[in-house]
């Protein structure tokens, strides 16, 4: 009676505590339905389809926690305002102070209209966080995609896309101002327009690593930024490539206006410009108004190369800061005018940065490159990418890959690419129907590129099922780096065998139904397989959570005891 007592208490304690999952349409038939009935720490699923109309934009966020998430990602999943200057219609207005708990992931929005207050997103004074999301094709006057406000705003952005969005004045991929102090990591900004800038920044000081700038158009100022008024941004790692202005600053205008609203001092590091073009300032116009408020964008470990129109960096009062920069190839200038005292000093040069394969976008460095770092006084890498075509034959993606993708609900896949052949030999010799992986691995598909970066001309990419290439190396704690293998013949028969490295994530202890987290959802996995007939854990020695080599209610007990009152932490069991 006791044991049937305890089940039931912990099944009572699971309901209380355990977050809801709202699925849209089903449940509730608009996007605003459903976040509208959440409690903080539900999940709002939106299925496949196209969402418009009342309800579906214009949608007003509350102070709560919530994870909007589609099911099939933003390809599958349109949120489509269907705004125009007339009848303008955004998607989301975050203004209430959510926080971080709030997050958007996996959703396109487009079509969206805002005058003066952001195309398809307005935040003001909250931190959301968007993840794999597409901005495309949105319009505004201040900022075509997003509109970011307050200094209590401090949102995030993670592998996002702003695409085609376009703003009468400023911003037409999006703004930052007022103290709005955005974060972006791994977003793209490609083929936005505006007067003035794709992304503006103003009275604020976001943050952007490892994004790209591409193709980006000003009429104006600033092709790809525009940074005013005491706006202080970080790029990390970024590339800017191929954007445009009719006036200054092909990549960046730079305005300091102190008499106004203060300085501006981007920091730039390790970041890459090539074929940007202005008529004034191929890469920078660096913009002074004040004397006693000197603008001083600071440049480290960059490169700019091939820009065209005017000189790389023009500046109209100020003083930029250069450090193991290397600018070169730009046919109006390189280290020319203000900043020619810093050719030769702080490890700066002017040398072709041996790209790997320029014709095709690929900016990583070849072995022999003086960007590389063995090969320049600063011995650092510089530019935004690193030595990628000389010695890489074979790349595995993902690295790392999670143990848990062998549990996940729906199949999850990895790729290998191939190219840079031993012997000269191309990617399209290979004899598709014999590529083995680890042995006995068969593939699922195969897709010959003409492309991908880090390699030069055609890349086969051989595409498997991370679950049964995971199982190949049985049960994984913690963090291990395991060898992996593709072999074949190529069309004359001739076999090949590559050997790489892939840096796994083990299970977590405490992870019983691994899916990568340890939560309430691993003892009530237990539960079910200890007195439903659920299914059991993958590995049985992942439900063996108090290391007493068995798997039984107990360690139901013991996780529940971990979560909810400080008990000891799970334990793994490795058979030792």
């Amino acid at each position: 009676m006791k044991r049937f007592w305890l089940f039931g208490s912990m099944l009572f304690c699971v309901s209380a505590l355990w977050a809801g999952t709202i699925n849209v349409p089903a449940d509730y038939p608009t996007i605003q339905a459903g976040i509208t009935a959440a409690v903080s720490g539900d999940t709002i699923l939106l299925a496949p389809g196209i969402y418009s109309g009342a309800g579906n934009r214009d949608i007003i966020v509350p102070a709560k926690g919530f994870h909007l998430l589609s099911e099939a990602g933003a390809a599958a999943t349109i949120i489509d305002c269907q705004g125009t200057a007339s009848d303008q219609h955004q998607a989301f207005r975050f203004s209430s102070g959510g926080g971080t708990a709030q997050t958007i992931e996996g959703i396109t929005i487009r079509g969206g209209y805002g005058y003066l207050q952001g195309g398809a997103v307005y935040i003001n004074n909250t931190s959301p966080t968007f993840r794999s999301c597409v901005l495309s094709d949105n319009a505004g006057h201040h900022g075509g995609g997003f509109f970011i406000t307050g200094s209590g705003a401090s949102p995030s952005f993670f592998d996002c896309v702003f695409a085609r969005d376009s703003a009468g004045d400023i911003g037409g991929s999006g703004l930052c101002r007022d103290h709005g102090n955005a974060y972006f990591e791994n977003c793209v900004f490609e083929s936005n327009v505006a007067a003035n800038g794709a992304f503006l920044c103003w009275h604020a000081s976001p943050t952007l690593v490892g994004c790209r700038f591409s193709n980006n158009f000003a009429s104006a100022t600033g092709g790809a930024v525009f940074l005013q008024d005491d706006c202080d941004p970080t790029f990390t790692s970024c590339l800017f490539e191929n954007n445009t202005t009719l006036g200054y600053g092909g990549a960046i205008y730079n305005d300091e206006r102190c008499a106004i609203g203060g300085n501006s001092q981007p920091v730039i590091t390790n970041c890459t410009f090539v074929g940007n073009a202005a008529p004034t300032g191929a890469v920078l116009f660096n913009d002074q108004h004040s004397a006693s408020c000197p603008a001083i964008p600071v440049f480290a470990g960059c490169i700019l190369a091939f820009n065209t129109g005017s000189p790389a960096v023009v500046n109209r009062g100020g003083n930029p800061q250069f450090s193991c920069t290397d600018i070169y190839g730009n046919p109006a200038g390189n280290w020319t005018g203000d900043i020619a005292s810093q050719a030769t000093i702080n490890g700066n040069f002017s040398a072709d940065p041996s790209f790997c394969d320029a014709a095709a976008g690929n900016w990583h460095l070849k072995a022999e490159s003086p960007c590389a770092p063995l090969n320049n006084s600063c011995h650092t890498n510089i530019g935004a990418f690193g030595v990628g075509c000389s010695d890489v034959s074979m790349v595995l993606d993902p690295d790392p890959m999670y143990a848990f993708f062998a549990q996940a609900i729906e199949p999850m896949s990895g790729s290998i690419f191939v190219g840079n052949l031993p012997g000269g030999h191309s990617a399209a010799e290979i004899e598709a129907a014999s590529v083995v992986i680890n042995g006995s691995l068969v593939p699922t598909a195969h897709t010959l590129l003409s492309n991908h970066p880090g390699f030069i001309g055609q890349v086969l990419k051989t595409d498997f099922l991370a679950e049964a290439f995971l199982d190949g190396y049985g049960l994984i704690w913690d963090t291990a780096v395991v060898s992996y293998s593709l072999a074949g013949e190529y069309l004359n028969g001739q076999p090949f065998s590559l050997t790489d490295q892939v840096t796994i994530i083990g299970h977590r202890a405490g992870d019983i139904n691994g899916d990568g987290q340890v939560n309430i959802g691993d003892p009530v996995f237990l539960i079910g397989y200890v007195f439903r007939d659920g299914p059991p854990p993958a590995y049985l020695e992942m439900g063996n959570v108090n290391g007493d080599g068995q798997v039984n209610i107990g360690d139901a007990v013991y996780m529940i005891t971990f979560l909810f009152r400080s008990g000891p932490p799970p334990v793994p069991h490795r058979g030792e």
